[in-house]
């Protein structure tokens, strides 16, 4: 009874963060961190409409709404989200994910989630093992407009994942045409990864997206929720590294600084890295 209490005031607020994201003015008046718990007990809860929220939350064009606002706790967890509220056996939706893959206008991050989304499905045995894996050698022949990093990775993950031979062809061509300087994983590791037999059910790798389990266990280290998060100067460093210019006219976000925290002490988020070499470098 409290969950259906719950529902319907988690579904008015995710709305209206949205609607001040799309007007430039989340920064401003709204509370992003309620928005976040709102979308994840709603998955979790495999509510109706959830997984059209979390694509327009993920979809938001100013990059700072989307990652450092509405997103940050949640930004790790995107396909775990998606996967969990996945309309299984809309087709549409399968090619909705492709076509995200391949939009070179938006973000790589967000390109790389969607395909870690897609090689979960076929994992959870939600769609077609063989059609992912025809897709993705297809891919391999896209150009895919965009430096060989985080989509790259991803791709080459995702091949090894699905232990399909041919995949792993196209994988150790990428790696012989030298396609990164520094690849998140060794060919070696993927081949280990390729060879290892076919997971049979909750068993999937850890780079495989995997339906939402333990939310105690997920949210349970969150750091995202103090004060003083949108720090100005953070976000022009932001903005700077990803070569996005925002709209002209748009106020700030308030900043409410934190309490001082030595170099050496131990740093506030739970990586147990000293400050200085944790969010203190920024």
């Amino acid at each position: 009874m409290r969950r259906k209490a719950l529902v319907p005031h988690f579904r008015e607020e995710i709305d209206l963060t949205l609607t001040l994201a799309r007007e430039g003015k989340l920064q401003e008046e709204g509370d992003w961190r309620l928005a976040n718990f709102a979308l994840y007990l709603l998955a979790a809860w495999r509510e109706p409409e959830t997984y059209e929220r979390l694509m327009q939350a993920m979809l938001l064009p100013d990059p700072y709404d989307r990652e450092w606002l509405l997103a940050d706790a949640l930004d790790c967890d995107w396909a775990h989200l998606l996967l969990t509220t996945f309309p299984t056996g809309d087709k549409k939706e399968t090619h909705r994910l492709q076509e995200i893959v391949l939009d070179a206008d938006l973000h790589e991050d967000i390109r790389s989630t969607v395909l870690r989304v897609i090689g979960g499905l076929a994992h959870h045995r939600m769609i077609e093992r063989e059609k992912v894996v025809t897709w993705i050698e297809w891919l391999f022949e896209c150009d895919l407009n965009t430096p060989m990093a985080f989509l790259w990775n991803e791709l080459a993950f995702q091949s090894a994942a699905l232990k399909e031979p041919r995949l792993m062809v196209r994988v150790r061509e990428l790696y012989a045409r030298g396609w990164g300087e520094e690849p998140s994983a060794h060919l070696s590791n993927l081949e280990e990864i390729a060879r290892s037999p076919w997971p049979e059910g909750n068993d999937i790798p850890c780079h495989v997206a995997n339906p939402i389990g333990d939310i105690h266990a997920i949210i349970y280290e969150w750091s995202f929720f103090r004060e003083g998060r949108c720090d100005p100067k953070l976000r022009a460093w932001y903005y700077k590294k990803i070569g996005y210019k925002p709209r002209s006219g748009r106020p700030g976000a308030t900043f409410c600084p934190e309490p001082e925290i030595g170099r050496d002490e131990r740093c506030p988020c739970g990586s147990g890295k000293k400050y200085r070499h944790c969010c203190g470098e920024v």
